[in-house]
């Protein structure tokens, strides 16, 4: 499956997608495209989230999750069922632990078979460029 949220800027099942922007920038495009509501959608968040009071949760088909340590986010992403699902990166939330961002690539890159997956970062980091690797 492939949604193009904004034209130009497909978003396809089957692979990680990985988008880097200011916190503003997400927010406004996930508020204004319309996808998001046709769709099952999840986004999870880990301990401080930039985004969590930005977008708009009004929205039907919307759930939000919130993993406190990484082996929630594991769970979390292992139980997922829907469509769309949006990751914002917390490189906390698995700090000095290098097996389990090994772990949560090969969750993300599973989840990817069955759901469009994005990936969300306001910039990169080490934990991150582990975890696309």
């Amino acid at each position: 499956m492939e949604i193009d949220f904004v034209p130009g800027l497909p978003f396809t099942q089957g692979r990680l997608n990985v988008f880097i922007a200011p916190a503003d920038m997400f927010a406004a495009f996930f508020n204004e495209t319309l996808n998001f509501q046709r769709f099952m959608t999840l986004f999870v968040c880990g301990n401080y989230s930039l985004l969590a009071n930005r977008i708009d949760r009004s929205m039907s088909n919307f759930d939000v999750r919130r993993a406190f340590t990484s082996y929630q986010l594991l769970t979390i992403l292992q139980e997922n069922y829907h469509t769309i699902v949006i990751l914002e990166h917390d490189s906390a939330l698995y700090e000095g632990d290098r097996e389990m961002r090994i772990f949560l690539a090969k969750a993300l890159e599973e989840l990817s078979l069955t759901s469009i997956v994005i990936l969300f970062a306001p910039k990169m980091d080490a934990a991150l460029s582990q975890v696309l690797k």
